[in-house]
């Protein structure tokens, strides 16, 4: 050894130099605490005084009695010196000595309210009980709002647990306290302390002599902090944590509110509240973390980045873990302070929207290393694996939600230095690094922009961007530097980035980039780049690159990222292989290649975008195109991959799972052959699925698509699955369904977030359940249109129930118009395929079918008359205006026999309808569409049948489906033969089943409960043959038979036969009835016979309700027989209008029961023509003129023409009867009247008029209505023709004509009344004889423009005194308003919800005085005063409105004083000058 010197560094410290403001306050031995200079706590120490000298400089230097170590004074490190305290008080407050640290003592105060409480100066030593609830050394508990209270220049020290609790408390100022030795926490702030002062307190040496056991339970003593802090709702000023083996200051605040015993209160929660002030605090010398700051979620309160928490000025130094460890912030502000020898400076876990401004950061300086270097004192990067970093951001959001901030972090003027030295100990010293939480993939989300940024670092190292590629596998790192700090070459000044130094991400830049030498970062200059990414499918993707390129030829590839490799990860329904990408504005193509540079595609793309940064020029969804290649209609015929129809699989993909697995299931499929199965499925929300390739979805959008699939159950021990059961809801989770989730955009413009929308029961299990083999899920179903993703996924089956899949298929479906409901017959595999329920938890089965042979479907335990079965139908091919055909074969049961129903009433017996539900665009429709006519069933089976013609809404439904309503609940209804198809537009015959061969199908009755109809037999054909019977009729002649007729079919001009065969039967012996063939009206004795009705309704103007008589010449009714009935009509422009046309017969003696048989309505000669063009032109050729028609037409063209009599010739009677009438030139009236002997005439009434040339029309009135009663005019060339029936009592008909004319003012006034707003004298005399009225009408057009809003707002729309929902403006100078005269209205005075505040403005040299309301401006005066001269109305100050002003100039408004009176003024008037404000 040579030259050996030892020096003489520092030794222990005789005394302290302090503020010599302590002179008046401390003395000699008094005992003084001094914090920690280390990372220690436990390096503080505690001294007596020996004296105290006053120094020239205003400070003093206690001499101690004894020597303490050297510590940092302020003068070395500004803002970190150690604090010296005073523990000796002269009120002192001591527990009993005892080795037992449960039996200290304690204070309490307890429940006071309104009671000020002061607690200063005083010392306490050995308080408070360890594991003692609310046993604390000094504790307010529920004391309420306390204002005044004093807690203050106390010294707790030595206690057992904890130092000052509140708890209950509010309006309490906690100050100028201090603590240290003491166990647990010390200062301790519960949920419900709100609205207290905690400042200038200082803890030291908060120990750990309460471990876990120890604790209370419920409480977390045993993580001790200096500062436990529950309550946001306090303001933390100025406090000091200087020294504890745990924590400095722990804020958490929990999602609810804590009352007593811990009890829920129901408050809310605690995270979403906004913090009140947190400022000036400072923490050393801790053991964990300075500032442990957990859970503000501030911001989901108010949505803004301003009402977010601030936590301001903080100074952390010199502590062991973290300086400040921010867990679950949703958006905060880190405003100035000082960050300094800490292992990590500051630490962002699970947090997001974070501002960090103003900062210091500092690392290893040389300062601690010279304290904590030559001694054994703790060092920081002691353990091996401890990294020192400045600031630890996040990587990835932690959540994503939409209401999330998204805006991760933003620093601005931070600086961060000596991170470069002094760390020879540390893995690694960095004074930006990224933590190693993967909460997702590895793609870089955490949005963050940084100005003002300046690092200081001797090695050059900034961001550790490798050690976040290489150690946690992020390389797609973007960090926007605004203002080009950042910059290695010192080149930037606007924005640019700092991104991954991978080509994926620089590439496409050129040569803007420069790599930052060991960092594995790169700078790109002038540019601001916004990320977005693409999911899709992992399946075959692994491989494949993404690739970006711009209009000047410019690529980038990028390949993908996903979260884990293994197969569970991999075959998760949720995870996705991700491509992010990061462009500045610009026009961008994107395409997807394979290994061999084709273009493919991935099955679906997500497109998401993240927030926009807080540069200008970031590129946005418009700016990228995606190029994907085409696919044709054959390649979307199977829309599952790898479904099980092939006997061998070699893989699973592409199934995905909802978190059970997914595996081959060798051997175990349909005879034998692989399938698919799940693997471990422990809950009924999981099961397994797969993709959907979308570009099939666009190509065949709106179109239904066929799901079937074969399953088999097992429970966890590989045996049948029991508790499976089909026939309870979907949402029991007792049977397994197809579930549709489909991936939506909430904003399809940004495209920011994403939701998933998950359309349940879109197929589910046929019946019956076979538990020990194979069973179909089946259903109909539309995909979703434009969703980025769609996947189906079978789910819902009970808890531990396994899946075998096999032969899994969606398929696009064609709508069959002659089979709309499949599987009518229930023959199609044997089980209820497309079946479902109306309803839910009832029961479907396969039983024997009708006439006992085949299948039909029951469903039984129905909860409610509504529930049955049911089916969803395609009727994509049907049209708006084409009619349906439903029929069925229904029975009922109860306890397994059969059971009777009632056709014809509405009551408890009733039987089941049969009824379609659609949905179109929200509009719902349910109509009854068919229903069991005739009360004659065949072994139990009734008949049901309807027509319906389908609406615009129904026939473009979104969704449609068929069932059966109305049998009681506790009735089983069981259905075969179940068809619903379209029926072919056949104008030639309009009435279905004309001769009801063994049927009354499309027949019905006319209203439920008042008729009744069957099958009668011998028809008119003979014994073998049927007819249609009308019974119990006893209600009303209105009441018979009817059908619906295709309406389509009812063009103008078009000519119908009607023939028909009838009897009428007494319905008490059978025997036939006579009816009178002369009366061709209701008749008094009601011995009309039957007519035909055709009934439109929905019509133009009004119904049509025409009735037709039997037409054949000389017929005479036999009763005994059949009679044949005729006639025959033409459609005009009203029945052709009809929404609806039904062909009724009713109208016959109530007492008679109708029969009928091969009731036709068949066309007359040729079709009418259409209203659009033929498909193909006329073939050329021969064309045979058919013979002319047998039968006499309905209304046959009457030879002879009536003229009406001359205007000067008197009335001309008319004969009843077929009569055609001329059209008159001017006006002809028809009339009756009653002539007496002597010619007179009387009771004259209209019945129908020409005019002008005009065809004739009914008169209106009741009386022509109901004369002329089903009767329509027939318009000829010759004249308009009609039959008049006979009249009674004397009255006969006439024509009488009459004529009139017009002056010239009359003419022109006619005109003027239509054309203008009405008509005045002063027109008619300006007229100009001889304008014509194009000329007038020219002449309008050419005057200027006139205001009708300007002559309206003049005229109406007064002041309204109150507030009205309509035709009132809010505010005075709007249009269509009037201006009051007074200033001030009544909602101008006081308001319990806002206050509201006068004021007077003058200011030298001004000539009016301005008054304001509410700072805006409502008149000027010249002079204003209150009305008690006591009082001097001071201008420029503002008063507060009292009550309500009277509202009339002059009229009284008062204005509160400072004294608490009040004093009026008068109302001024409304007044301005061109000299004055305006």
């Amino acid at each position: 050894y040579d030259d050996i010197s030892i020096s003489f560094n520092s030794g222990p410290a005789e005394g302290l130099k302090v503020d010599g403001g302590i002179t008046s306050r401390w003395g000699p031995n008094a005992e003084v605490h001094i914090t920690s200079s280390t990372l220690s706590n436990r390096d503080s120490q505690n001294a007596i005084i020996e004296s105290i000298v006053a120094q020239a400089d205003g400070s003093a230097t206690l001499k101690l009695q004894t020597g303490i170590d050297a510590v940092i004074s302020e003068q070395e490190e500004p803002g970190q010196g150690v604090e010296v305290v005073l523990v000796s008080r002269n009120i002192v407050v001591e527990g009993e000595a005892s080795d037992n640290p449960q039996l200290g003592g304690y204070l309490q105060v307890f429940h006071t309210p309104g009671v000020a409480q002061t607690i200063e100066g005083v010392e306490f030593v050995n308080m408070g009980q360890e594991q003692g609830k609310n046993r604390f050394a000094l504790q307010f508990l529920y004391t309420g709002d306390v204002p005044g209270t004093s807690i203050s220049r106390n010294s707790i020290h030595h206690s057992n647990h904890r130092c000052i609790v509140i708890e209950g408390t509010s309006n309490a100022t906690i100050s100028s306290n201090v603590a240290y030795e003491t166990a647990g926490h010390c200062y301790w702030f519960g949920h419900e302390s709100i609205d207290n002062l905690i400042i200038k307190n200082i803890g030291s040496r908060t120990n750990n002599n309460i471990g876990w056991r120890d604790r209370i339970s419920g409480h977390n003593d045993h993580e001790m902090a200096t500062y436990q802090i529950y309550s946001p709702l306090n303001d933390y000023i100025a406090n000091v944590a200087a020294g504890s083996d745990g924590r400095g200051f722990r804020m958490y605040n929990d999602w609810r509110t804590l009352g007593e015993d811990l009890v829920n209160t129901g408050k809310g929660s605690l995270r979403r509240v906004a913090m009140r002030t947190f400022k000036d605090n400072k923490s050393h010398s801790n053991s964990w973390q300075g500032f442990s700051l957990y859970d503000f979620e501030q911001f989901f309160t108010f949505r803004d980045d301003i009402n977010v928490p601030v936590f301001e000025n903080l100074m952390a130094y010199r502590n062991q873990n973290h300086g400040i460890h921010a867990n679950n912030i949703g958006s905060a502000e880190f405003r100035g302070g000082v960050i300094q020898d800490n292992q990590w400076g500051v630490y962002i876990e699970r947090s997001d929207g974070i501002l960090i401004e103003n900062m210091q950061i500092k690392g290893y300086t040389d300062l601690i290393k010279d304290i904590t270097i030559p001694s054994n004192r703790l060092k920081l990067c002691r353990t091996q694996d401890w990294r020192h970093e400045g600031l630890t951001m996040m990587n990835t959001r932690w959540r994503y939600g939409e209401h999330d901030n998204g805006n991760g972090l933003r620093m601005k003027n931070v600086t961060f230095s000596d991170y470069d030295k002094n760390t020879d100990g540390c893995v690694s010293s960095w004074p930006i690094a990224m933590m190693n939480h993967k909460y997702h993939d590895t793609h870089f989300d955490y949005v963050s922009s940084w100005e003002n940024v300046e690092i200081v670092d001797s090695r050059g190292y900034m961001f550790d961007g490798c050690g976040a590629s290489q150690r946690w596998g992020f390389d797609d790192i973007v960090i926007n530097d605004l203002d080009g700090s950042l910059d290695p070459t010192d080149g930037s000044a606007g924005p640019s980035a700092l991104v991954s130094n991978f080509p994926h991400m620089t590439k496409i830049f050129g040569d803007k980039c420069t790599a930052y030498a060991d960092n594995c970062m790169a700078y790109c200059t002038d540019v601001c780049l916004r990320t977005f990414y693409y999911n899709v499918e992992q399946f075959e993707t692994e491989n494949w690159k993404l690739v970006i390129s711009n209009t000047n030829g410019d690529k980038m590839e990028v390949s993908g990222i996903i979260e884990a490799s293994d197969n569970y990860q991999f075959t998760d329904a949720w995870k996705y292989m991700k491509f992010p990408v990061s462009l500045p504005a610009g026009t961008y193509t994107a395409e997807f290649i394979d290994e061999s540079g084709n273009q493919v595609w991935p099955a679906f793309i997500e497109e998401k975008w993240e927030n926009p940064p807080d540069c200008l020029g970031y590129a946005s969804p418009s700016d990228i195109t995606i190029l994907k290649p085409e696919v044709s209609g054959p390649s979307c015929d199977e829309l599952v991959r790898n479904g099980g129809q092939d006997a061998s699989i070699s893989t699973s993909d592409p199934w995905l799972h909802t978190h059970p697995g997914v595996e081959v299931a060798v051997g175990l499929g349909l005879d034998g052959s692989d399938a698919i199965k799940t693997i471990n499925r422990k809950y009924h929300w999981t099961g397994l699925g797969q993709n959907i390739d979308t570009r099939c979805i666009k190509l065949m959008e709106g179109q239904y698509f066929e799901f079937s699939a074969w399953i088999k159950m097992l429970d966890s021990s590989g045996n049948p699955a029991n508790v499976v059961d089909p026939d309870r809801e979907w949402y029991r989770n007792m049977s397994p369904i197809l579930t549709i989730n489909a991936r939506e955009y909430r904003d399809a413009l940004t495209k920011q977030f994403i939701y998933t929308t998950e359309d349940r029961d879109k197929a589910w299990l046929a019946r019956p359940y076979k538990p020990d083999g194979w069973n179909l899920v089946h259903g109909l179903f539309r995909l979703p249109e434009n969703s980025p993703r769609v996947f189906w996924e079978l789910e819902r089956a009970p808890d531990n129930v396994e899946f075998i899949v096999d032969n899994a298929s969606i398929k696009p479906v064609t709508c069959d118009p002659d089979m709309l409901l499949k599987n009518g017959k229930l023959e199609d595999a044997g089980v209820s395929k497309y079946w479902d329920t109306w309803g839910g938890e009832v029961g479907l089965d396969i039983v024997t079918g009708y006439g006992g042979s085949g299948n039909a479907l029951k469903a039984f335990k129905r909860p409610h008359l509504s529930h049955g079965p049911a089916q969803i139908i395609d009727m994509d091919c049907i049209n708006a205006g084409e009619r349906l055909a439903f029929q069925a074969k229904i029975k009922f049961e109860s306890s397994g026999a059969t059971a009777v129903c009632n056709p014809y009433t509405w009551g408890s017996d009733r039987c089941s309808d049969f009824f379609m539900y659609t949905y179109t665009q929200g509009i719902r429709h349910y109509r009854r569409v068919a229903w069991i006519a005739s009360d004659d069933p065949v072994d139990g089976w009734y008949e049901i049948a309807g027509v319906y013609t389908l609406n615009e809404d129904q026939a473009n439904a979104e969704f449609a489906k068929v069932y059966f309503d109305g049998a009681v609940a506790n009735l089983d209804v069981i259905v075969d033969d179940v068809e619903v198809k379209k029926i072919p537009q056949t104008c030639q015959e309009l009435t279905l089943n004309p001769s009801f061969e063994e049927s009354t199908a499309f027949w019905s009755f006319i209203d439920r409960g008042y008729s009744k109809v069957s099958l009668y037999s011998p028809g008119a054909g003979g014994e073998s043959d049927f007819a249609l019977r009308s019974y119990d009729r006893g209600s009303s002649e209105w009441r018979g038979i009817r059908q619906q007729l295709d309406n389509r079919c009812f063009v103008v001009g078009a000519e119908y036969k009607i023939s028909a065969k009838f009897r009428l039967l007494n319905p008490s012996t059978g025997e036939g009835e006579t009816c009178d063939t002369n009366v061709q009206y209701n008749s008094g004795e009601r011995t009309q016979c039957p007519s035909v009705v055709v009934y439109g309704w929905q019509c133009e103007g009004d119904d049509v309700y025409w009735r037709f008589w039997n037409q054949i010449p000389g017929f005479d009714w036999d009763k005994d027989s059949f009679n044949d009935f005729e006639n025959s009509f033409m459609v005009t422009d009203q029945l052709a209008s009809c929404k609806s046309v039904h062909v009724y017969v009713h109208q016959v003696n109530r007492n008679w029961d109708i029969v009928m048989d091969d009731m036709k309505i068949s066309a007359a000669g040729t079709d009418a023509p259409t209203y659009a063009p033929t498909l193909f032109p006329t073939e050329t050729g021969v064309i045979t003129t058919p013979k002319p028609t047998v039968p006499p037409t309905s209304m046959p063209t009457v030879a002879t023409v009536t003229d009406c009599p001359g205007d000067t010739t008197g009335p001309m009677e008319v004969a009843a009867g077929p009569i055609m009438l001329a059209k008159s030139n001017s006006l002809c009236i028809l009339t009756k009247a009653v002539v007496d002997a002597n010619g007179a005439m009387s009771s004259i009434a209209p019945v129908a008029r020409s005019y002008d040339g005009q065809a004739w029309e009914k008169s209106a009135g009741e009386f022509a209505t109901m004369l002329l009663y089903g009767q329509e005019f027939g318009d000829y060339t010759s004249g308009s023709q009609i039959t008049l029936p006979e009249l009674d009592g004397g009255s006969k008909y006439f024509l009488t004509s009459y004529s009139y004319s017009l002056s010239e003012e009359n003419t022109v006034a006619r005109m003027l009344e239509t054309a203008t707003f009405g008509t005045t004298l002063s027109d008619l005399e300006n007229w100009v004889q001889g304008t014509t009225f194009v000329d007038w009408v020219d002449d309008q057009i050419k005057k200027p423009i006139t205001s009708h809003r300007e002559f309206f707002r003049q005229r109406v729309n007064p002041r309204f005194a109150h507030s009205l929902p309509i035709g009132r403006s809010d505010h005075a100078c709007k249009g269509q308003s009037r201006w009051r005269k007074f200033t001030f209205a009544k909602t101008d005075g006081e308001l319990w919800w806002k206050e509201q505040w006068f004021e007077a403005k003058f200011n030298d040299g001004d000539k009016y005085i301005t008054i304001k309301l509410n700072g805006h401006v409502r008149t000027v005066v010249e002079s204003i005063a209150f009305k008690n001269p006591e009082y001097i109305l001071e201008f420029n100050k503002k008063y507060k409105m009292r009550r309500r002003p009277r509202e009339y100039v002059d009229g009284d408004f008062d204005l509160y004083m400072d004294d608490g009176s009040y004093q009026s003024l008068v109302n001024p008037p409304v007044t301005f000058y061109t000299d004055s404000i305006q």
